[in-house]
């Protein structure tokens, strides 16, 4: 992703447990000697699909695959959050 240059994308919306959903990519490009270059993944609760008020606590689990080094990686993370009103940058 570092060579081609590509840039954050963000998935369609996708229905799971009772809300929408989208997942992110971002890659993190580093210039030559700060580091390592990463990508990050981010699931993301569609704005439309929640109640203000309500609280979702979701346990999920991301991975991609390393064409390169031919291997996944993977990382289980969670999400709790109360939604007061809805944010109008994830809106669909």
């Amino acid at each position: 992703m570092l060579k081609t240059g590509a840039k954050s994308t963000t998935s369609g919306a996708f229905h799971c447990s009772g809300y929408n959903w989208f997942l992110q990519v971002i890659p993190m490009h580093k210039e030559a000697g700060a580091g390592t270059p990463y990508v990050a993944l981010r699931l993301v609760p569609s704005q439309l699909s929640l109640v203000p008020g309500h609280t979702v606590h979701a346990v999920f689990e991301l991975s991609i695959y390393n064409h390169t080094k031919g291997m996944y990686c993977g990382c289980k993370g969670s999400l709790m959050d109360v939604f007061f009103q809805a944010h109008p940058s994830y809106s669909s």
